[in-house]
């Protein structure tokens, strides 16, 4: 089957698919995202760029056109037919179409990236979910965390064996002389070092493992097959173009081997079938060059050519080819991608890239089950991801949960990494040091530093997709089971995120800027960005949109290590150095002490101290009580004068808190104002005075009238002075009667507290010369007239209306009125108006 045919990647599926008597999905690996040399038949060479796996893939030109095979293998411009399928057109595609007149007039009435019919992708979306739906318990009948989703049960530790077959066409030879030699050494060989190699297929799979997992790897052959190439690997119009017998070379192979080798030592878990088997054929496979008519790199099962051999059935297979695209042997990379499907990874790439719902900036080179299969090459393929690690139970991530500092070694020489958990099951984000290390796979890394991964595998969580007209609702965790991991761009399932939140496309045709732009991925990376929080862009973040308040601060890198802070670190804060409070008062004091280093806050405790027996009881003041304060001084407001109050304070980073300072002690003084003679004084009012006090806002004076009753003095209140705030320090009585003797007293506020009052003083205003009359809020006011003597109201016909005794009354009557009263002794008439 092809479609986007590096059939790599088709591995595990076909190695799935070989639990079933009939055929389903196939996985492969993808193309090369880079511009690969293709020779027509008639020895001209194309660049050309192709996209998509073995379910559906497609070719274009260096100019965006789409390119078809026909069925001599002629690549040309493609169309649509009259039932929109995408086919190969009348004109033939050049290397250079714009030197030829006619051929850049036909391309003037073509529409460039063709892409096949919606039929034809559906055709692909329905083979891809074939496969997870066909015999869901048997594919996750194994024990394990991750089987559930896995593509295949294999056998993961060991050193099991596994049967290679190299096959020859009756027209295509392999090139080597010895290929058997030359394969079982690229297969085997303890550091294989030929065509920019640092190690063989076996030395890839026991690194990564951790030596856990070293298979060992039995070549037979070559075996040659009684057709040529064309026969299994011509493109099936009818069926996506998938290669038309591809099981049928495989099926011919294994026969041919029967004689062989003793197949029955090749299943490792001794269930009555063989592991796998992998193809190595003659020539170029169609995904790196390959004419239309070679095989594209695959995995898939014979299902229904499915034979028994040694008392063992064989089913699922892997194949790839001989030759890389410039006619050199393959490396190591196709195989270990194929391989890793055998084991069980899905691939991580955009499976469908852009044809359904958007290209998928996914982890590309940085993992083997997507474009990391090309490093070096293709020599040096990316070591396995911690997430890939962790599925297949060669690594367990530590889960970060509380405050610390870490260190975290490289991934490929520790084989250590973190897990942060959401309060969703099957979403976490993973936390692995990529270093590009000399000798090591990582060697090809496009640059190094901390990579983050946001993994969705939730299975009570869904996405609706519409794919050409039909709609899909699908579990995260069914995307996994139909190797789509990051098919759908908007939400990929394993996303790395990006420290530079760029993301730029590969093409095909900008692939120096695109690799250049990965280097952006890691932390802190060649942009320097050192922390991801809730604040930051990117930032830890579940895809409902819910922050995680775990961030990762101070990222940096010192030689290959990655150090980090997680939640604040576990860096001891230091203890604030205290100070003597300072501008104590009645209610008030400021408390203060020297900044810490790495604080972001502190939490002050104020208090009293009740001594019950040995034991002491603390009274915290209302609102300090570990009151969180980001300043190192503070004005600290409590409700009591001469009193003992008592404080002490902590530093923290958020995360981490320090151990509490030594206890400061002090007493809040005396409020008592202090009030001064008066000024002023005339027959009705004076000045009253007092000093200062330095932590009032403002002054309470209260003004009391004094009378002697039988020898005793009485304090009575001048209602328009009870209380009577002012924020001087002094304050100007008015409208007082004359020869009269008053007592004022003063209190200090801060407007909260108020303080003691100050000692009484006494002033007595002057006899009158003179009367003031005057009528407020319905009240008569009579000021000079001579002490206890009455006032009278006549009318104007002569007649009294009202007597007073009192210099202050309320009249009950209204309008003009002459009053009686008395000044020095002599009777005097005043007209007064009381409206």
């Amino acid at each position: 089957m092809k479609c986007l045919r590096f059939k790599p990647f088709m591995a595990v599926l076909a190695a799935i698919f070989g639990w079933f008597s009939t055929p389903t999905m196939s996985v492969a690996v993808p193309a090369p995202r880079k511009p690969v040399e293709v020779v027509q038949p008639d020895g001209s060479v194309l660049s050309v760029f192709k996209a998509g796996d073995e379910f559906l893939h497609v070719a274009f030109s260096s100019e965006g056109y789409t390119l078809k095979a026909d069925n001599q293998g002629i690549y040309r411009y493609a169309i649509h037919n009259e039932i929109g399928q995408l086919v190969a057109g009348p004109v033939k595609a050049l290397a250079q179409p714009a030197t030829d007149p006619s051929t850049v007039a036909y391309l003037q009435t073509l529409q460039k990236r063709l892409l096949p019919s919606n039929k034809q992708r559906q055709a692909a979306l329905k083979a891809r979910m074939s496969r997870a739906n066909a015999e869901p318990s048997q594919l996750r009948a194994a024990s394990g965390s991750f089987e559930h989703i896995l593509l295949n049960h294999a056998t993961r530790s060991g050193e099991n064996k596994s049967l290679v077959i190299l096959v020859n066409f009756k027209d295509q030879f392999f090139s080597n002389e010895s290929p058997n030699t030359a394969f079982s050494n690229l297969l085997n060989q303890s550091g294989y070092n030929l065509g920019n190699h640092i190690g063989s297929v076996k030395d890839y799979f026991s690194q990564n493992s951790n030596g856990a997992y070293s298979p060992d790897f039995v070549v037979v052959g070559p075996v040659t097959l009684a057709n040529n190439y064309a026969y299994y690997g011509a493109n099936n119009p009818d069926d996506n173009d998938n290669d038309i017998r591809a099981r049928e070379m495989v099926r011919e192979a294994c026969l041919a081997a029967a004689n062989l080798v003793d197949f029955a030592q090749f299943d490792s878990d001794n269930n009555g079938t063989v592991d796998n088997v992998y193809v190595f054929y003659a020539g170029k496979g169609e995904a790196d060059g390959g004419d239309a008519n070679t095989i594209w790199p695959h995995s898939y099962s014979l299902g229904n050519l499915s034979l028994l051999i040694d008392g063992k059935k064989v089913n699922t297979y892997a194949c790839s080819a001989e030759l890389k695209g410039n006619g050199q042997m393959t490396g190591i990379g196709v195989f270990t991608h194929e391989y890793g499907h055998v084991l069980g990874l899905p691939d991580m790439y955009d499976v469908d890239y852009d044809q359904y719902n958007g290209d998928s900036f996914d982890v590309d080179t940085w993992s083997l089950m997507a474009q990391g299969a090309y490093n070096g090459g293709g020599a040096i393929p990316a070591g396995l991801t911690l997430l890939e690690r962790y599925l297949i139970g060669w690594a367990t991530p530590q889960e970060l949960a509380a405050p610390s500092s870490q260190e975290l070694q490289p991934l490929i020489t520790s084989n250590q990494g973190f897990i942060i958990k959401t309060d969703n099951q099957g979403e976490f984000f993973l936390l692995e040091n990529r270093q590009n290390l000399s000798g090591t796979f990582d060697q090809a890394l496009s640059h190094h530093g901390l990579l983050v991964y946001h993994i969705d595998m939730r299975s009570n969580a869904t996405t609706t997709v519409n794919y050409y007209g039909e709609t899909y609702t699908w579990t995260f965790e069914k995307l996994w089971q139909y190797n789509m991991v990051n098919a759908i761009a908007s939400h990929q399932c394993a996303d790395i995120i990006e420290a530079d939140n760029e993301q730029v496309i590969n093409t095909g045709y900008n692939y120096s800027v695109y690799l250049n732009s990965l280097k952006g991925d890691p932390f802190p990376g060649v942009t320097n960005v050192t922390s991801i929080t809730p604040e930051t862009f990117p930032s830890l973040a579940t895809w409902s949109g819910k922050a995680l308040d775990k961030p990762l601060t101070v990222i940096r890198e010192e030689g290959t290590n990655i150090l980090f802070n997680f939640m604040g670190g576990t860096t001891f804060m230091e203890t604030p150095r205290i100070k003597s409070a300072t501008d104590i008062y009645p209610f008030s004091f400021v408390v203060s002490w020297q900044p810490v280093i790495g604080a972001t806050n502190y939490l002050l405790d104020v208090f009293t101290l009740e001594i019950n027996g040995q034991d002491s009881i603390k009274h915290y003041v209302d609102g300090y009580e570990e009151r969180v304060i980001k300043d190192t001084l503070l004005t600290i407001v409590v409700p009591n004068e001469l009193t003992g109050y008592y404080y002490q304070v902590r530093s923290t980073n958020g995360y981490s808190i320090s151990a509490s300072s030594p206890i400061m002690s002090l007493t809040t003084t005396n409020s008592q104002a202090k009030a001064l003679e008066p000024t002023f004084i005339n027959a009705f009012g004076f000045t009253a005075n007092w000093n200062a006090l330095p932590w009032a806002t403002g002054y309470y004076l209260t003004l009391y009238e004094v009378t002697d009753i039988e020898g005793s003095e009485w304090m009575t209140p001048i209602s328009d002075y009870i209380h009577y705030f002012t924020a001087d320090t002094s304050l100007s009585l008015i409208e007082l009667d004359n020869d009269r003797t008053y007592a004022y007293i003063v209190q200090g506020t801060t407007g909260t507290s108020t303080g003691t009052a100050s000692d009484r003083i006494y002033v007595s205003t002057l006899p009158a010369d003179s009367v003031h009359t005057f009528l407020r809020n319905g009240v008569l006011y009579f000021r000079g007239i001579d002490k206890d003597s009455p006032i009278k109201l006549i009318d104007l016909s002569g007649k009294t209306v009202q007597i007073s005794n009192d210099s202050t009354f309320i009249p009950n009557v209204r309008g003009f009125f002459l009053a009686e009263i008395r000044l020095q002794g002599r009777k005097r008439i005043l007209k007064v108006l009381i409206d």
